[in-house]
């Protein structure tokens, strides 16, 4: 996994990125296993609740698996936090992010 802060601005949304995230074809199933498996138990938790905290709303609507099969993601914040908790030893900031696999 490489980290470099290579700003870059996406024409289609008009979002500018600051940072940019490459990682290998495996490191990527493992983001995206984890990255499910959130979505995957806090959808199954909030079934069984009348009342949902604005993390797991946050959650369900912003931390949606990332589909397989691109090698350019647009990351959400809330995918960026996953993801920065899984890789504790970078330094990721609290920016737009790119993910790419290579």
């Amino acid at each position: 996994m490489k980290v470099a802060y290579i700003g870059e601005h996406n024409e289609n949304t008009g979002t500018y990125y600051r940072q940019r995230i490459t990682v290998s074809p495996e490191e990527f199933d493992e983001l995206n296993t984890a990255l499910t498996g959130q979505y995957n138990s806090t959808a199954s938790s909030v079934r069984e609740k009348h009342i949902i905290t604005s993390e797991e709303m946050h959650r369900l609507c912003y931390a949606k698996p990332l589909a397989t099969g691109q090698s350019r993601y647009y990351l959400t914040l809330t995918q960026l936090y996953i993801i920065a908790a899984y890789f504790r030893n970078k330094r990721i900031t609290d920016n737009n992010t790119i993910l790419l696999v290579k």
